[in-house]
């Protein structure tokens, strides 16, 4: 399931905290390679109070696009015990940003269930960008949600928490494609490791099992 607001918050603000108070370490190796699976452990794990997968994706991107049903597919099956937490990347990219603010205006507002499949369907299906401000209102403003509320929103510091806080978490996970998947704040994979979409989620769901014997 998808943590909520105030949850997923909760978690961000302490990995912000840690972030801030930790001794400053320069990582010059990437991701090691591990002999007994198609993933890799990230350079700083994040500890979590769950078993927690948290999905890296664009909506700019076709593979997260065609991912996207079997992610849906997926996540039924997931025990209620499993958080779900989709992370938006821009990779320093102004309408990537945008595409980010898009997610979590979906989020704040209450309408992420209907925004976040018509957003992958605008930009893929009817290869209508949404690129600017005034694209993002337009689209809420058709959802049915008061413009007033939708630039409120945009404008407000709990959105802008929210991209600062993604844009850490894809920092310090070391992402640098998408779709990208990092399973209990420590085991990174993707369906390149893997050879597949569907090895990808057999690997997901072996990695939430796995003993994290190797901390």
């Amino acid at each position: 399931m998808c943590w909520s607001i105030v949850h997923r918050r909760h978690v961000m603000t302490k990995f912000v905290a840690r972030l801030t108070l930790a001794v400053a370490f320069v990582f010059i190796a990437g991701c090691e390679p591990k002999p007994d699976g198609p993933y890799r452990i990230v350079p700083e794990p994040l500890e979590v109070s769950q078993p927690t997968v948290f999905e890296f994706f664009g909506y700019f991107c076709p593979h997260c696009y065609q991912l996207e049903p079997m992610v849906k597919a997926w996540r039924r099956k997931l025990p209620p015990s499993v958080a779900f937490v989709r992370v938006p990347v821009s990779f320093g990219r102004p309408q990537g940003r945008v595409l980010m603010r898009a997610y979590y205006l979906g989020e704040l507002l209450g309408v992420l269930d209907k925004s976040h499949p018509m957003v992958f369907q605008r930009i893929h299906v009817e290869r209508r960008p949404i690129a600017t401000d005034e694209d993002l209102i337009s689209f809420f403003v058709a959802l049915g949600i008061p413009r007033a509320k939708v630039e409120s929103t945009l404008a407000s510091d709990a959105l802008k928490q929210e991209l600062e806080d993604a844009e850490q978490l894809a920092r310090r996970f070391r992402i640098d494609s998408v779709p990208t998947f990092v399973v209990n704040g420590r085991y990174r994979t993707d369906a390149g490791m893997t050879g597949s979409a569907r090895k990808l989620f057999a690997e997901i769901d072996r990695l939430l099992r796995k003993r994290q014997s190797d901390q």
